[in-house]
């Protein structure tokens, strides 16, 4: 049986939960119909798998604070009991070393507050964090007595994006209409490598006779404002070899930027509902990932396609097609060349997967019909595999993480 201890809600200076009654872990354990307890700190301790878990919500805001926000009682309860502590990271698992190396900082930590001796575990959405952590003890040697027994990667979007689907009662897209269009590109947080690509859409036109939409800040993310997009987008102009009439226009297009809306503006766009038209009328979705640098880490973003019965391009993280392959999804080289997937450049990358954007729209609507014509099959495949295949090993695939740690 397992077990999840927890304070009661703890917040910094009133803003990201730390440790909290999770509003994630739970609930993925309900859909997964794996069987848990929740406790509080000074409940008894059972037989069985004992987790003290922190959800990390907002990384460069939770991590200097943590353990500071966790009383002395329950650091103590923890000790005394030999609970184990497992970092619950849920969300797009961004590199670590953006954030101030607080992977480091975190080691630190566990020494500060006596934990050396007490287990811990990471479960992280990066599919890299395992390779990442060995490496980070190898270059911290300091860090390796007091280091975490295991860290996971997990996938968890790729569970969470069919959960969303069936507890909502989407409706997905069948194929079943003409296409009028040319694609959909759905865009909410001013990245750089988005506000480029919409850019770019705009100054070769590609953007007519499809759906782009570019809205800007969303309500869960209110730092994410135009100023800062623009200081950010300049930082990637430092980064990346790129045309100067095409970072002229990106520039332009910024100081100038206004939301281009679809279904959705900035106080109700989410993760989860979409206009099932955009699906319908079009040929194949243009899938702008949270960032296109190291780890390759893929979110809903990719999975609505893929549920929606439709050819994608990635702009996102080299080897992310690869990724997909290895999952038993298939995709699209009689569409698009796919070999932008292997190009490490970011700006090369982003550039190969606009100038298909471009050869699909550029041919005739026969020529387009036949080659969507190639890949129906295809389609179905994913569809299926994502919508029943795998919707049946999910549980197996978290269990086996909490096996893991239960026989450590």
């Amino acid at each position: 049986m397992i077990n999840l201890f927890y304070d009661n809600e703890i917040k910094i200076n009133g803003q990201s939960p730390v440790v909290r009654k999770f509003p994630v872990l739970p609930n993925h354990l309900k859909r997964l119909q794996i069987p848990f307890f929740e406790s509080y700190i000074g409940d008894a301790v059972s037989n069985g798998l004992n987790l003290y878990v922190i959800e990390l919500c907002e990384i460069q805001h939770d991590i200097e604070d943590i353990f500071r926000s966790i009383p002395d009682s329950t650091l103590n309860f923890i000790r005394n009991n030999n609970l184990k502590i497992l970092f619950f990271y849920p969300r797009e698992g961004f590199d670590l070393t953006l954030y101030n190396n607080w992977f480091k900082t975190l080691h630190l930590l566990f020494v500060k507050y006596q934990l050396q001796n007490i287990k811990k575990y990471f479960i992280y959405n990066n599919l890299y964090i395992e390779k990442y952590y060995k490496k980070f003890i190898a270059d911290n040697l300091d860090c390796k007595d007091v280091k975490f027994e295991k860290v996971f990667e997990y996938s968890f979007f790729h569970s969470d994006s069919y959960f969303k689907i069936i507890e909502n009662n989407i409706k997905l897209n069948s194929n079943s209409t003409p296409k009028s269009k040319n694609f959909v590109c759905y865009n909410a947080q001013l990245r750089p490598h988005r506000v480029f690509l919409v850019s770019e859409l705009l100054r070769r036109n590609l953007s007519n006779d499809s759906y782009v939409s570019m809205i800007g800040d969303n309500k869960n993310f209110v730092t994410n404002d135009i100023e800062n997009s623009k200081k950010l987008l300049e930082e990637y102009f430092l980064t990346v070899e790129l045309d100067s009439d095409m970072v002229d226009h990106c520039r332009s297009y910024v100081n100038n930027w206004h939301p281009m809306l679809l279904d959705k503006d900035k106080s109700t766009v989410d993760v989860v509902t979409f206009d099932l038209r955009h699906y319908q009328d079009t040929f194949f979705s243009v899938v702008t990932e949270t960032g296109m640098g190291y780890p390759t880490r893929v979110t809903e973003k990719t999975f609505k396609p893929i549920a929606n019965r439709h050819p994608f391009l990635i702009v996102g993280c080299s080897g992310t097609l690869k990724y997909l392959q290895s999952l038993g999804y298939q995709t699209f080289p009689e569409i698009f060349d796919e070999s932008y997937d292997d190009i490490e450049d970011v700006s090369m990358r982003l550039l190969s997967v606009i100038d298909q954007i471009e050869k699909f729209c550029l041919l005739t609507e026969t020529e387009k019909n036949i080659k969507f014509n190639l890949i129906i099959d295809k389609l179905e495949h994913n569809y299926n595999l994502f919508m029943n295949v795998h919707a049946a090993t999910h549980s197996d695939e978290f269990k086996q993480i909490l096996t893991q740690i239960q026989n450590d």
